[in-house]
């Protein structure tokens, strides 16, 4: 049975949470900007899969969040700091803009929620193609017991994995990921 998934996207409304504490502890959700670098938390994982902000949806996100951060550029770096950083089998979805820069190992087309992205992928090898993430996220979560998503928004991550160690910088995200998941 498939489970219902609220999905935090910058070209839908979002959601109305109410603000929470910044750690929950359990399974763990805490807020945390990648451009802050790597939190200590995130090296207790055995993989990354994130789908971060886009160009266009990157200035909104910070606005729900209520929070100034980093541009653009200095984003996609920093997430590829923290890749680099704990060294561990990644898996980013990213749109064709973000390729160049986030120099994934390699890449391919794969869509997110019906709609065109790319894979690119890091510290793994041999990853068969698929056609949508649903599927690449049922073959990870059978080969990796816990996961690192940076990005986290609503969680849509947590329903193929038991254990995950989750941050976002909008409060109401990790709320939201609380109530549900934890």
């Amino acid at each position: 049975m498939k489970k219902e998934i609220d999905y935090h996207s910058a070209l839908g409304d979002e959601l109305h949470i109410e603000e929470g504490d910044d750690f929950y502890i359990g399974k763990i959700a805490f807020v945390h900007d990648i451009n802050d670098g790597v939190h200590h938390l995130f090296r207790y994982v055995d993989c990354i899969y994130s789908e971060p902000s886009w160009l266009n949806g990157y200035p909104k996100f910070l606005e729900r969040a209520g929070v100034e951060s980093k541009s653009f550029n200095e984003y996609k770096k920093n997430i590829l700091s923290v890749i680099k950083s704990i060294n561990k089998p990644s898996f980013i979805i990213m749109g064709k803009h973000m390729v160049k820069t986030m120099n994934p190992d390699y890449s391919y087309d794969i869509k997110l929620n019906g709609g065109n992205s790319v894979l690119g992928v890091y510290n793994y090898n041999n990853i068969p193609i698929f056609e949508r993430t649903e599927q690449l996220l049922e073959y990870i979560s059978d080969r990796f017991d816990v996961v690192l998503d940076f990005c986290c928004g609503y969680g849509t991550t947590f329903n193929y994995f038991d254990r995950f160690v989750a941050s976002d910088i909008n409060k109401k995200c990790i709320n939201y990921i609380n109530k549900k998941y934890l």
